[in-house]
């Protein structure tokens, strides 16, 4: 059997070995660690000196403006050649079991490779800053996924862009000089080599690092436990943050596997049923074929059509299309559904992306959601529940972005992309997205309408709590019924989907809330923080 092969035999045995022994809770993970140091790759054990490899990288994932968003936080590693200066130092620095677990390899004349958050000082240590590539707090852990343990991605970006990622690995290595015998040198010093390790090489996202800080902050601060949250470039359909809650440690995926929460399911890129934010597209519809905003419907609380009656959240009394979008009216828009040709309708909703599913990157799709067939609605009351945004429609938060970034963009329909281009090895960019021209799917005058009416929801409907003083806030509330009843009562899927100005950009940014109580109360909020927190970093960075 050549060394190779023993080296790989006993990298596998260590590696067995300590699975075991931490499945049965003998020793921690940290002492994991110092463990496999023991058995790390090497190579040239004889001669000129042993080599092990201390670090392992892979192509880097960036923001808009090329800031990392893998590899941001530093770890330090120790090399420490076997001498009883070196065995000192640990045995003051180290807790007892990691002490014991070093003193074994060390004993044996053999280097170590250790992780440690110890300041190691001695001549016989080399202490090494490499980058984690992920952290268990980091940004967008549904979108981007995390690796196995041989650096290969088992889900998200981190899977999608394997290959391009894996172009740009490296490895951090120490060399450590021996003698003829293979014995580790007491006066050599201990080299570094590195073979392209944290090379700058990798893909370059549409995401905007302050916008998902500020969007997964507003969640976890107001409280929004389980849901997505999607923010879009109205301009061109740049996908500036997404995330999804719960949140999983990527670090420590097996914690997450059996939770009641499902915290590896992302909830950003599913579809679900989508209520009353949908009727900004009814409305779109409607002036479209030349409905007057201004035509009011007397809303009693409830609407009969044929054998069937609609509840409304309440009599708002004579409403027109801006007063039904700002108070969620559902009489209004199922006597306004009645009077639309239902083809032309489900034609716009699938030119908005509707009932298809968006690759975001190879392999990573955002879910199409179900849009019904012109014969499903070819009732009075199927159009009626169709009108509110109910029944078998369903859709995702980039659906619904997408539709209300049309309308504050004027009119122009642009499909949501999340890969900017490429970094290679010397930092250089490359553009890989060919923007397309923008699909013009509504008249410029009737999109200036809805924005306006949408403007009305916020100031003075239900959408109050996303008000955001300076921010020209817009949007619409909506709460859904699943009829998921589980748990006992039904589970409500409450949305915020809305817009805001900043630095003269326009932006659309939806909030769901899975099992929430309202859109009012539940997604409102945490658009509004979101922004405010938007706000603030540009304040801060002045």
């Amino acid at each position: 059997m050549n060394e190779e092969m023993t080296v790989d035999l006993s990298k596998r045995i260590a590696i067995v070995f300590t699975a075991l022994l931490l499945a049965f809770g003998v020793i921690p993970l940290r002492l994991m660690t110092i463990l496999l140091g023991a058995s790390q790759k090497t190579a040239g054990g004889t001669g000129s000196g042993k080599v092990m490899t201390a670090a392992e990288s892979r192509g880097l994932l960036y923001d808009c403006s090329g800031e990392r968003l893998v590899g941001c936080e530093t770890q330090r590693i120790a090399a420490v050649k076997p001498s009883a200066g070196a065995l000192a130092v640990l045995k003051e620095r180290l807790g007892d079991e990691d002490f014991a677990q070093a003193k074994a390899t060390l004993s044996t004349g053999q280097p170590l490779i250790l992780k440690t958050n110890k300041t190691l000082l001695h001549d016989d240590i080399l202490l090494l800053e490499t980058n984690r590539r992920i952290e268990p707090d980091g940004l967008a852990c549904h979108l981007i996924g995390y690796t196995d343990e041989a650096g290969n991605g088992v889900c998200g970006l981190e899977k999608s862009l394997d290959g391009q990622l894996n172009r740009y690995r490296g490895e951090l290595k120490v060399r450590f000089g021996c003698d003829a015998s293979g014995r580790v040198l007491a006066g050599a010093a201990i080299e570094t080599i590195n073979d392209h390790y944290d090379s700058p090489g990798g893909v370059v996202l549409t995401l905007n690092k302050r916008f998902q800080q500020a969007t997964e902050s507003a969640m976890d601060v107001c409280g929004l436990k389980t849901g997505a949250a999607v923010i879009l470039d109205c301009a061109d359909g740049a996908i500036c943050a997404l995330a999804s809650r719960p949140r999983y440690d990527p670090t420590n995926v097996a914690e997450s596997l059996t939770l009641p929460t499902s915290p590896l399911f992302d909830r950003s890129l599913a579809a679900y049923p989508v209520g009353s934010v949908f009727k900004l597209l009814i409305a779109a519809a409607a002036l479209e074929q030349g409905i007057d905003p201004a035509q009011q419907w007397h809303c009693t609380g409830a609407a009969a059509i044929g054998d069937k009656t609609f509840k409304c959240i309440r009599a708002h009394g004579s409403v027109n299309m801006p007063q039904a979008l700002a108070y969620s009216c559902n009489g209004y828009f199922i006597h306004l559904m009645q009077q639309l040709d239902v083809e032309a309708v489900l034609t716009l909703a699938q030119s908005l992306g509707f009932g298809s599913a968006l690759e975001l990157s190879d392999g990573l799709l955002s879910a199409g959601g179900t849009l019904p067939t012109a014969q499903a609605l070819s009732s009075a009351a199927a159009k009626a529940i169709f009108s509110f945004g109910q029944g078998s429609l369903t859709a995702s938060v980039l659906q619904i972005a997408s539709l209300y970034a049309t309308v504050f963009s004027g009119g122009n329909y642009r499909t949501p992309y999340l890969i900017k281009g490429e970094v290679d090895e010397t930092g250089a960019f490359t553009p890989t997205h060919r923007a397309q021209p923008p699909f013009k799917l509504l008249r410029r005058e009737n999109a200036a309408l809805l924005s306006d009416y949408l403007g009305v929801a916020v100031r003075e409907g239900t959408g109050q709590a996303a008000l955001v003083a300076g921010a020209a806030c817009r949007g619409k509330t909506a709460t859904a019924q699943s009829g998921d009843f589980s748990s006992g009562s039904e589970r409500l899927v409450s949305w915020f989907a809305g817009g805001f100005t900043h630095r003269q950009k326009q932006y659309a940014m939806v909030i769901l809330c899975d099992n929430g109580s309202s859109g009012a109360a539940d997604c409102a909020p945490v658009f509004a923080a979101a922004v405010r927190r938007i706000f603030a970093q540009v304040h801060e960075n002045n």
